[in-house]
């Protein structure tokens, strides 16, 4: 799943880009999940409870200033891609900081939107594409892409990756042993009997992991703070 988030203050260019956006990922065959904002508030509650992967973010949203809280964002650690969205070019000089994907100027024509896209996607692609290899109980040896799984859980004789549409694999593995194989970035120890891919999570709410699948795994009370706080930062 491919989060995309709009904020822009005007109702008419935000429609706009949202139309552009939709054609483009239609035609790129790509799965994905598009979230329009007003103003500066609504994008932090948003982002401090979604993982996304890009956001066009205009610059002069009102008296709020995009290019500010794109560096509140980078100082909280939060490296989502940012496309500034803007009617005046002349602020690039001034957002070499916060390391943006590119610029849109408006008016914007739907191959910038595109390019901005697929630049986006290949380097999520990039990151992601990292796998495991492992004894799967009845396969023999398989390697596992590290994106596709949204969480291990620990059962009788090793591991159950659930892997969404991919299905399930069963290994042969201690769900402690397992976890050190894991970048720590993303994946977490929710609960004693479960690891979370925090990549895949769509919000955490009542001390439960809602994964992008549908589906829900519990958090124990002790780590609820810490687990939040990392999903915040992704």
């Amino acid at each position: 799943m491919f989060r995309i988030t709009i904020c822009d203050d005007s109702k008419k260019f935000s429609e706009r880009l949202a139309e552009q956006i939709n054609r483009v990922m239609g035609e790129l065959g790509e799965e994905y999940e598009l979230t329009c904002c007003a103003d500066i508030f609504a994008l932090d509650t948003h982002l401090r409870s979604s993982a996304d992967d890009l956001l066009f973010l205009d610059i002069r949203l009102g008296t709020d200033n995009g290019l500010n809280y794109a560096r509140k964002l980078r100082a909280r650690g939060n490296d989502i891609p940012i496309v500034f969205v803007t009617s005046n070019t002349e602020y690039a000089l001034d957002a070499y900081d916060v390391y943006p994907l590119t610029f849109l100027a408006k008016p914007f024509r739907r191959e910038a939107v595109q390019k901005a896209i697929v630049r986006c996607l290949a380097l999520k692609e990039k990151d992601e594409g990292k796998v495991i290899t492992l004894k799967e109980r009845d396969r023999g040896m398989m390697s596992v892409r590290l994106n596709e799984i949204c969480y291990a859980e620990s059962c009788r004789h090793g591991v159950r990756l659930c892997c969404g549409a991919k299905g399930d694999y069963y290994f042969r593995e201690n769900l402690r042993e397992f976890l050190t194989l894991l970048p720590q970035d993303s994946f977490v120890q929710c609960q004693r009997s479960y690891i979370a891919n925090l990549r895949r999570v769509r919000n955490i709410k009542n001390r439960t992991l809602l994964f992008d699948n549908g589906e829900e795994v519990s958090v124990s009370r002790a780590l609820y703070s810490e687990i939040k706080e990392r999903f915040a930062q992704l």
